[in-house]
C-alpha cells in the first residue's frame, strides 16, 4: 500500500482495492516523538509520567541501525530460525526477478534492501535433534551440544569431503521464491561420518546466503563489510565458513541478540536528541570479534560454491514431482 519511491500511500492502488486512504494511519518518520506516556502507562512500567513517546520502526529497520549500518558497503547478516542479509541504498533496487524486498530506512531518507533464506538456525537445530542424538545424551546442559557439535564439525574438511546440505527445508525466498524445495544431504557415502554431515549444514546455510549476496551484486549494490547478528552469530566456526565463503570482512556484535533492541533505542535517542543522527548513533556500536577471508579458504570454497548453485537447476524437476505427489495422497 506504500508508495515507495515517493514515502506515501499509493493511492492509486488503494483505489483500486477499494481501501479508503483516509482510515490508514499518518505516516511519520521513526524518530517522531508522538506524545508523552500516560500517566497510568507510566505507574506501571514505573516511568515517569510524560517520558516521550518515539514512533520506532518494524524488526529489520531497527536491526540495521542496531548493526551499525549507515551507509553504502555496510550491511548486516542476522542468523536466526531463518537469516537474512540487509543492506542501505538511496534508492529501491528493482530486481528484474524480484529475488529482494525493501523497507524504509529508520532515517525515513535511505532504503533497507533485504534478501531472506527461509531455514538458518531452524535446519542446524533439526540437524542436531534428528543426527545428534547421542551427542544429546552425552551433555546434561542443553546449550553445551552446541560446542560439542561445533567440535565435530571442524573434524571435517572445507567442503565436507564433497557433502552438500541443501537447506531449503520450508522452500526458500531469496533466490529462488519457491515453496516446492525440499533440503537435504547431496553427495552422501559410506566414508562420510557425522562430522561431515554437521560441517555441511554450516556450510550450505553460508552458501544459500551467499546466493543473497550474488543478487545484491548483480543489482550494483556493493558489500564491503557485514555485521553478524542472532543466536548463529555466536558459533566462531560458522563466523570464519561465512566469512570465508562470502570472501568478506566479517564482525561479531557485542551483543548479537540484542542489536534489534539497540536500534529501537536508537531511534528514540535521535528523536529525544540524545544523538545528533544515526550516524553519531553508531559511534556506540561495539563488536566482540572480527574475522578476516583466508585466501586460500576463499578458493577452495568457491570451487564447492559452483557446485551449490548447480544443484537447484537440476532438482527442480524433482521437487515439483514430489509437491504434486504429495498433493495427491
Amino acid at each position: 500500500m506504500l508508495n515507495i519511491n515517493e514515502g506515501k500511500w499509493a493511492e492509486d492502488v488503494l483505489s483500486e482495492a477499494g481501501v479508503d486512504v483516509h482510515k490508514l494511519p499518518e505516516l511519520v518518520l521513526s524518530f517522531h516523538v508522538l506524545g508523552g506516556l500516560s500517566r497510568q502507562a507510566a505507574d506501571i512500567l514505573g516511568l515517569r509520567s510524560g517520558t516521550p513517546v518515539v514512533v520506532g520502526g518494524g524488526d529489520g529497520a531497527c536491526a540495521t541501525k542496531g548493526a551499525g549500518v549507515v551507509k553504502k558497503g555496510q550491511a548486516y547478516n542476522y542468523i536466526g530460525s531463518s537469516a537474512w542479509i540487509s543492506t542501505i541504498n538511496d534508492r529501491p533496487v528493482l530486481d528484474k526477478g524480484a529475488r529482494i524486498f525493501h523497507f524504509y530506512d529508520l532515517d525515513g531518507t535511505n532504503y533497507n534492501v533485504t534478501g531472506t533464506v527461509q531455514c538458518a538456525t531452524i535446519a542446524y537445530d533439526w540437524a542436531i535433534e534428528n543426527i545428534g542424538g547421542y551427542e544429546l545424551e552425552k551433555v546434561e546442559a542443553r546449550d553445551k551440544v552446541f560446542d560439542v557439535i561445533e567440535d565435530l564439525a571442524r573434524q571435517a574438511p572445507i567442503g565436507s569431503n564433497g557433502v552438500f546440505f541443501v537447506p531449503y527445508m520450508m522452500g526458500e525466498r531469496t533466490p529462488h521464491w519457491d515453496e516446492n524445495t525440499r533440503g537435504g544431504f547431496v553427495g552422501l557415502t559410506l566414508y562420510h561420518g557425522k562430522s561431515h554431515l554437521f560441517r555441511s549444514v554450516y556450510e550450505g546455510v553460508a552458501f544459500a546466503l551467499r546466493n543473497v549476496l550474488d543478487v545484491f551484486e548483480e543489482n550494483g549494490l556493493k558489500v564491503d563489510e557485514l555485521t553478524l547478528l542472532g543466536g548463529g552469530a555466536k558459533s566462531r566456526l560458522w563466523n570464519e565458513i561465512m566469512c570465508n565463503v562470502y570472501g568478506k570482512p566479517i564482525m561479531v556484535h557485542s551483543f548479537p541478540g540484542e542489536a534489534t533492541l539497540l536500534g529501537a533505542a536508537i531511534a528514540a535517542g535521535v528523536g529525544v536528541g540524545i544523538f545528533e543522527n544515526f550516524e553519531d548513533a553508531a559511534r556506540i556500536i561495539r563488536y566482540q570479534r572480527s574475522c578476516q577471508p583466508v585466501p586460500s579458504e576463499v578458493q577452495a570454497y568457491q570451487s564447492y560454491y559452483r557446485i551449490y548453485n548447480m544443484m537447484y537447476r537440476q532438482l527442480k524437476p524433482i521437487y515439483d514431482e514430489i509437491a504434486t505427489l504429495v498433493e495427491d495422497l
